[in-house]
């Protein structure tokens, strides 16, 4: 087993139900190693997690003596501004605006409204606010506001952050 998969192992071992390993990174410069570890949250993640996992990480790290030389140990969430990278990710964001860029260079941007194995549904804004001012009214059927977006398709998809 390799180095990162050993952290990448242990790590998952002691994290609680609710929060899921969703990056790991080692970078070495300079004869020290730099560990950074990206931690989310079923209902998301805060300081304090952050720090006790932290605080276990550094634990074993030193009991195991995984590292012979001085070592910086990073742990922080995944960050507002970082694009989603797991399904379960998507999950603790139903009810979020999200922009998803497709693999054919196509953007799609709703509200997620549900996450199922292979896919998810954005439920579109409606029109009518840009209509508004024009004499036709016509409200959309909900099956029409409905997209449906594979996984498989998905390049990347980040939160949109509104501050209204």
């Amino acid at each position: 087993m390799d180095l990162k998969q050993k952290i990448r192992t242990l790590v998952e071992e002691i994290l609680p139900e609710d929060l899921f390993l969703v990056d790991l990174k080692i970078h070495d410069k300079n004869n020290r190693s730099k560990i950074v570890i990206a931690l989310d949250g079923d209902k998301g993640i805060n300081l304090d997690q952050c720090a006790e996992v932290s605080r276990k990480v550094g634990e074993i790290l030193e009991n195991q003596n995984i590292f012979t030389e001085s070592y910086v140990l990073e742990v922080s969430s995944t960050g507002i501004d970082q694009p989603l990278k797991m399904k379960r990710q998507y999950l603790s964001r139903i009810g979020k605006k999200l922009k998803v860029e497709l693999l054919d260079g196509s953007i799609a941007q709703g509200i997620l409204n549900a996450v199922t194995e292979d896919k998810i549904v954005l439920l579109k804004e409606e029109e009518n606010k840009r209509k508004s001012n024009k004499k036709e009214n016509k409200k959309a059927k909900p099956e029409d506001l409905l997209i449906g977006i594979a996984f498989s398709e998905i390049k990347q998809t980040n939160v949109l952050i509104s501050f209204n």
